[in-house]
C-alpha cells in the first residue's frame, strides 16, 4: 500500500527515524493530542499556525517531513518543503491523512 513507505526527512539537526503512515502509533497522530482536540494554535519553527480547512488524504510523495510538534510528524509541501505558509501534521496513520495548518 502506498502510505507504508512515507519518505522522512527531517530538519537539519534532527535525527532521521523509521516512520510511515501505516504504522504511525497514537502518540505520532495529532486526532489524540489534546491541542488538536481542542482546535488550539500550534507553534512550530518560530511561527504560529491553526487548522485550515478539513484533513487531507496525501501520497507520501507529496510531503516531505520536516519536524515534530509534541512528537507528531510535521509535513510540508514536496515541492517547496521551505516553503511553511502551510504544514501538515498526521492525523490518521491508517489513512494517511493529514490536517493542515495555515500560518497565522
Amino acid at each position: 500500500m502506498f502510505w507504508m513507505a512515507l519518505p522522512i526527512l527531517l530538519a537539519a539537526g534532527a535525527t532521521a527515524e523509521p516512520a510511515s503512515c501505516g504504522t504511525a502509533k497514537e502518540a505520532q497522530m495529532a486526532r489524540y493530542q489534546p491541542f488538536y482536540i481542542n482546535n488550539e494554535a500550534i507553534e512550530f519553527g518560530g511561527a504560529s499556525y491553526t487548522k485550515y480547512g478539513l484533513p487531507r488524504v496525501l501520497l507520501p510523495t507529496d510531503l516531505t517531513i520536516v519536524g515534530k510538534v509534541y512528537g507528531v510528524p510535521v509535513g510540508a509541501d514536496a515541492t517547496a518543503p521551505d516553503d511553511r505558509e502551510i504544514i501538515y501534521l498526521l492525523v490518521d496513520g491508517g489513512a494517511c491523512e493529514f490536517q493542515p495548518y495555515q500560518k497565522s
